[in-house]
């Protein structure tokens, strides 16, 4: 059984074809609740697993990264505090930014030329293309997937590396 129970995506035109994922339930947040959204619940372990499938069936579509648009440096501290870098992978990188709202975003670009990004802490990934995006070749039949209508600001502002 799966922890996350739902995929929702809302696609627009903006200069390209966006369109924002995520999954239900999310950890309270106030942004997604300003949006009138509402599946909110404790996520957990099993839920960053399904977190993971997201980002990897996320960048199956947009293709092998080829580029890195915007990264985040992850540190921790050793013996004597002085902070060494820790080399994450890509998928890790996009969960941590997902989680954590002390780092900006990170974004990248497949070999299709979509970008995948995600930014601010928000469990949301947004993919932006010059063509419309056909989510259900790698979404189909892994969860069921609602339409839910963001304000386009929102994930511009809140999930599109700039």
């Amino acid at each position: 059984m799966k922890a996350i129970t739902s995929l929702n995506f809302h696609a627009f035109t903006h200069s390209r074809e966006v369109l924002a994922l995520w999954p239900s339930p999310i950890d309270s947040d106030h942004c997604f609740a300003e949006q009138g959204f509402t599946e909110f619940g404790d996520t957990d372990d099993p839920w960053e697993t399904d977190l993971r499938e997201l980002i990897e069936r996320c960048l199956r579509l947009v293709g092998e990264p080829v580029e890195i648009l915007t990264d985040i440096q992850v540190c921790r501290e050793n013996w004597w505090g002085k902070r060494i870098p820790v080399e994450l992978s890509i998928v890790e990188k996009f969960v941590t930014v997902m989680r954590d709202d002390q780092f900006g975003g990170f974004s990248v670009r497949g070999l299709t030329r979509m970008t995948l990004t995600a930014n601010h802490g928000h469990p949301m990934l947004v993919i932006q293309s010059v063509n419309p995006v056909r989510i259900d070749s790698v979404f189909t039949g892994w969860l069921p997937i609602k339409n839910f209508a963001l304000a386009e600001d929102f994930v511009l502002n809140h999930c599109v590396a700039n």
